[in-house]
């Protein structure tokens, strides 16, 4: 049997984190995308968006990671992230947000999971590259027309970006 007549979520996959990084590695900052569960524009409930968004920010505050940029679209979000938190990886971060976050939206209403199985990384190498991660996360409202010119999108922010 080869790995195409088997069901998609049972196929051998590649993954997606690059070999032979360190993702505990203090300093490393990365922009970070997870997709909801395909078909599914959960965020369009304005509830359900200040609760992730809510939960995101609290993972900052516990001291997990630093955000320097976030942005809750209608079916994703893009983060730009430092994990900060000993022993902890990228992936340890990332999976414990999904889990909470999906019981989060089973409050309201939404059964089933609610991100995809895996997340996109790419790994932010220079403070100038922040800078430009930043300003791509934080322009995806505007380029999706989700807002006009000048308009804040009610579910984004740069909490850790002065600091760096």
């Amino acid at each position: 049997m080869s790995d195409q007549d088997l069901p998609p979520d049972l196929r051998t996959r590649k993954s997606p984190r690059l070999a032979g990084f360190d993702y505990k590695a203090e300093g490393s900052v990365y922009l970070v995308t997870v997709r909801a569960r395909a078909g599914l524009v959960p965020f369009t409930d304005p509830g359900l968006a200040r609760a992730v968004t809510e939960a995101l920010l609290y993972q900052r505050r516990v001291g997990h990671v630093r955000l320097y940029a976030y942005v809750l679209m209608p079916d994703h979000l893009h983060a730009a992230v430092g994990v900060v938190d000993a022993g902890r990886s990228l992936v340890d971060v990332v999976r414990d947000f999904k889990t909470y976050t999906t019981r989060l939206a089973w409050r309201y209403g939404l059964s089933g999971e609610l991100w995809q199985r895996s997340f996109h990384d790419h790994i932010v190498r220079r403070a100038e590259d922040l800078i430009s991660t930043c300003e791509y996360i934080l322009a995806n409202p505007g380029r999706k027309g989700l807002v006009g010119k000048g308009d804040d999108w009610p579910y984004q922010g740069t909490p850790d970006l002065m600091d760096s």
